[in-house]
């Protein structure tokens, strides 16, 4: 084989590989510890994000970049395997920016009316990004006595939040993350 052919097989196995690369780096976010109960007439929801905040986010967010977490929320009738009817389809999201100035962080919860949430402590800052306490999802009203329900939620880095970025940088799908689905069944 020439010289030639080599270069061109090399060049195209390196593209492969750097192509491939993000994929071999995925970072594993996920819904832990998701809970539905009832308080007085409510149902509400509780869940922890494990994973999230990885050095290229921890970076992004103290260079000004804002860290929106989408949070999908569903609720359904569980009729089996392949059926169930949707009852429930929320999404929530939580808004992280670091001010620099004054050296804290603002954390806004869209169920909370997005009120904000100031710390000092960046600790403080992420753990009020990855949990959900009491959300209330619908009156227990709402629900049948008896009857099978499945609560489901996944969490998601917003890409908004790379307005100008994905110009800059080929690989900024290793900062990007999708969990998978967290699946909560109970009977009311």
């Amino acid at each position: 084989m020439s010289g030639q052919i080599r270069g061109i097989f090399f060049i195209l196995w390196l593209c492969a590989a750097l192509l491939l690369c993000p994929f071999a780096h995925a970072k594993t976010v996920k819904i832990s510890d998701l809970q539905v109960t009832s308080r007085q007439e409510d149902m509400l929801l509780f869940l922890n994000v494990d994973g999230a905040f990885d050095k290229q986010l921890n970076e992004a967010v103290h260079n000004g970049v804002p860290a929106i977490f989408s949070f999908i929320i569903e609720l359904s009738l569980d009729q089996g395997i392949f059926r169930s009817k949707t009852i429930l389809e929320l999404s929530v999201t939580h808004t992280l920016k670091y001010n620099a100035m004054k050296n804290n962080y603002t954390v806004r919860r869209s169920w909370e009316d997005n009120r904000p949430l100031t710390t000092d402590v960046y600790e403080d800052a992420k753990k009020w990004m990855s949990e959900i306490e009491n959300l209330r999802l619908l009156p227990l009203s709402h629900l049948q006595k008896g009857e099978r329900y499945m609560v489901r939620s996944k969490v998601m880095l917003d890409k908004a939040t790379l307005p100008f970025l994905n110009y800059i940088f080929f690989f900024i799908s290793l900062w990007d993350f999708e969990s998978d689905w967290q699946y909560y069944r109970f009977i009311y």
